[in-house]
């Protein structure tokens, strides 16, 4: 992706995380409303952050121009601490996925005997 376009795709990324870093910002001990310029900051580290780690799994993807999961264990392996909170993100989302796979079929099955039980 030439320069001008990434430049392009990160101003129209401009915002979107400031809800969430503000929040964090806070979380983390700053004031409850930091100052615009600290998220402004904040988040152009992170736009950048993200930009760069998404073009090295673009560039290091198994399957050219798409990325998955394992392209970007592969980059964050090189990062102790990132790796494992990515990976313990990963178990989290697997857990919760689960969690509400078997809270829809007990759903069901109360569904089917409620059915069953008015005939």
């Amino acid at each position: 992706m030439p320069e001008s376009d990434v430049d392009a795709a990160a101003s129209s990324l401009r915002g979107i995380f400031a809800s969430d870093l503000r929040n964090m910002l806070y979380g983390f001990g700053d004031d409850h409303s930091p100052l615009p310029e600290t998220v402004e900051a904040v988040e152009e580290a992170v736009v950048e952050y993200i930009g760069g780690l998404t073009r090295a799994a673009l560039a290091a993807a198994v399957v050219p121009g798409r990325i998955n999961v394992e392209d970007l264990l592969l980059l964050l392996r090189k990062d102790p601490r990132k790796y494992a909170r990515a990976k313990e993100l990963l178990k989290t989302a697997e857990e919760i996925r689960g969690a509400r796979k078997a809270f829809d079929e007990s759903k069901l099955v109360e569904a089917a005997m409620a059915e069953g039980g008015g005939r």
